[in-house]
């Protein structure tokens, strides 16, 4: 199965405490082109890894290749436990 993985690492090699404001983000266009679907696990009381299949639309995430341009601020997130 193919994987996209994007980490940000931050060390302070310094001395003095500094603040931290802004990460950079990772974009990836065209996941929803093959009619890609993702999975995601709902777990209930006595009905776990109950799954559900969703197309990104379903999502919130509209087609991002079309013929006019649509910005979303839309966002999932998935905890992966290893």
């Amino acid at each position: 199965m193919p994987v996209a993985r994007f980490i940000n690492t931050v060390i302070n090699e310094g001395r003095e405490e500094q603040v931290l404001t802004y990460l950079s983000s990772f974009t990836y266009s065209g996941l929803e082109k093959d009619g890609n679907r993702l999975y995601i696990p709902h777990n209930g009381w006595q009905k776990e890894l109950n799954w559900k299949e969703y197309t990104f639309e379903d999502l919130g995430f509209p087609v991002t290749q079309t013929k006019s341009i649509r910005r979303t601020s839309k966002m999932i997130e998935l905890d992966i436990i290893q």
